[in-house]
């Protein structure tokens, strides 16, 4: 007679992977109480003012051409 063993016979090519899964949901719960403590303590920042992205006046520069016989007379 032939004698079953309790637990199943496993090869080496598997992986338990529920201390993966333990460890990622503790990081989860972690990021989102840190999220939400972020987000209660916010205070408001004032930031430097800056001209990138304005669009400012462009310098206008007139150069008048005249004949060559005509300048200055």
């Amino acid at each position: 007679m032939r004698r079953r063993s309790i637990t199943p016979h496993r090869s080496f090519g598997e992986v338990n992977v529920t201390p993966l899964i333990d460890v990622v949901m503790c990081l989860i719960i972690f990021y989102l109480m840190v999220g939400k403590l972020a987000t209660d303590r916010k205070t408001p920042v004032t930031l430097p003012e800056s001209a990138v992205g304005t669009q400012a006046e462009p310098d206008v520069l007139v150069v008048n051409v005249a004949p060559a016989g005509s300048a200055g007379a």
